[in-house]
């Protein structure tokens, strides 16, 4: 369908993930990020939620083409989830739902608006820089208005500067490896963030889960870089668990067995009168 779009990172063909699955396939890292980006793409049309019912590894073999390793090693690298319901796909409601594309398209137009605002007030200020430069000037009360003039003017631009946040304490830390903090902190901000995202999840008690995982396993600790989708990826399989728990399960009925008819029956086999 015209207009259809979903959001690649730039450095997606350098990400070490597909590094991984380019080395485990005998692909190049191009080759796996196209299989990436027409899975994505159907599955943005496939599903509202990210869950694929009844679609499984060799489904997807046969729907793209490509090999059970490319999709084996999706899924050891966390991009993949296979149940016995189907196939899920994690951080779904981050990146390829209609949802997030809204908010990536509202992001986009207020970033353009700001450098637009801070382009237009520059301009000014240089304009009036070089008629106070050029032009003679014989009274000083009239430099003293040209001076104070280009100072309201570069306020303007200041102001239009976005201004840095206040450094809040964080909620909680997560050890880390592979860079020279050995903890990164997890903020208020992004936990709001993370309940806006996922609220059929309660974060703040599925983050200390994911602390104590992290703690528990340090082996597989995550960098400071790659925490942030760590999480994401958690609470998006809890908000999934959380969906099929809520699924009623089918209630299984004995069949009553009817012992009298059984006899009668063997009965009038051998010609006999069963009461």
């Amino acid at each position: 369908m015209a207009g259809d779009w979903i959001p690649i990172t730039v450095d997606l063909t350098r990400r070490r993930e597909v590094l991984i699955v380019a080395a485990k396939c005998g692909m190049t890292p191009r080759e796996v990020v196209g299989g990436l980006i027409e899975f994505w793409g159907w599955v943005s049309m496939e599903t509202a939620d990210g869950c694929l019912r009844n679609v499984f590894v060799a489904t997807l073999v046969a729907q793209f083409g490509l090999p059970e390793c490319y999709w084996r090693a999706l899924q050891c690298e966390g991009w993949l989830e296979e149940s016995v319901e189907g196939i899920v796909v994690p951080n779904f409601e981050r990146w390829l739902s209609n949802g997030a594309k809204a908010r990536l398209g509202n992001a986009l137009r207020q970033k353009e608006y700001r450098r637009k605002a801070v382009k237009v007030a520059t301009n000014v200020a240089t304009n009036v820089a070089t008629n106070v430069a050029t032009k003679a000037l014989p009274q000083n009360s009239t430099v003293q208005k040209s001076k104070e003039s280009i100072t309201t003017l570069r306020s303007v631009i200041d102001s239009s500067k976005p201004s840095p946040k206040a450094s809040e304490p964080p909620v909680l830390t997560f050890p880390v490896v592979g860079t020279n903090l050995d903890e990164w902190a997890l903020e208020a901000a992004f936990i709001a963030e993370l309940q806006t995202a996922y609220p059929g999840v309660d974060v703040p008690a599925e983050c200390a889960k994911a602390r104590a995982w992290c703690i528990a396993n340090p082996a597989n600790r995550k960098t400071a870089r790659g925490m942030t989708r760590f999480l994401n990826g958690w609470m998006e399989r809890a908000q999934n668990w959380a969906r099929r728990s809520a699924q009623p399960a089918p209630v299984k009925t004995r069949p009553t067995l009817d012992v009298g008819a059984i006899m009668r029956a063997k009965a009038a086999e051998k010609g006999e009168v069963y009461e």
